[in-house]
């Protein structure tokens, strides 16, 4: 993960296109997290960039139906935070300046457990029913491999601040397994996938 960085100014310096550096909220299968990314336009309507994530840790999961993986992925070491992103761009009308649409493939890569909260059955009470008691489990650590296309829009704010947005679907592979689980995956789990991203991009070169 050192590497990304000098990775990205090298990627920067050895392109004579133009160069954003793009800072973005990210939503995607394993949760939620904050991108920082460089890229480079290869000509007018495509473009490539690469970049790191941080997963950021959540409680509270969007749903209660003892799902393993859906927006459950939480860091308990620091290396569990870090992940890696890449990306291609096609714009769609080369010539609109103020805002571009395009087409996208999104990839990221993390590493990291996820935090489950489950409601297990206690006993059987004769007045209220079925009685159950919460659980907090962690599995993995998991390989996560998210891949996306979609839309989106680069928006002119300022002659070197834009406004990127990104919606898109596609399908995630989780590799690993953990002995807690009643089953266990040698190779790989998928599921359908979404993204949502919204950030902004500072051009550094005109």
């Amino acid at each position: 993960m050192k590497y990304i960085f000098p990775l990205l100014i090298v990627f920067a310096n050895a392109t004579l296109a133009q160069v954003d550096i793009t800072s973005a909220f990210n939503s995607t299968y394993s949760g939620r997290s904050i991108i920082l990314s460089g890229s480079a336009y290869l000509n007018p309507k495509n473009e490539i960039g690469i970049g790191i994530r941080y997963n950021i840790n959540k409680l509270a999961h969007n749903d209660d139906q003892n799902n393993v993986f859906l927006k459950r992925q939480f860091g308990t070491e620091f290396k569990h935070h870090w992940g890696i992103t890449a990306f291609y761009h096609h714009y769609l009308f080369k010539d609109l300046k103020c805002v571009k649409p395009f087409v996208f493939y999104d990839f990221q890569y993390s590493k990291s457990p996820t935090r489950n909260r489950m409601f297990l059955p206690a006993f059987e009470d004769e007045e209220l029913g079925t009685l159950y008691y919460e659980v907090i489990e962690y599995f993995g650590p998991f390989t996560w491999l998210e891949n996306n296309i979609g839309v989106g829009i680069k928006a002119k704010i300022t002659n070197r601040l834009y406004l990127n947005q990104k919606i898109g679907v596609g399908a995630i592979f989780i590799l690993g397994k953990d002995e807690k689980r009643p089953i266990t995956y040698d190779n790989f789990e998928w599921d359908f996938a979404a993204l949502i991203q919204v950030g902004l991009a500072y051009r550094l070169e005109k």
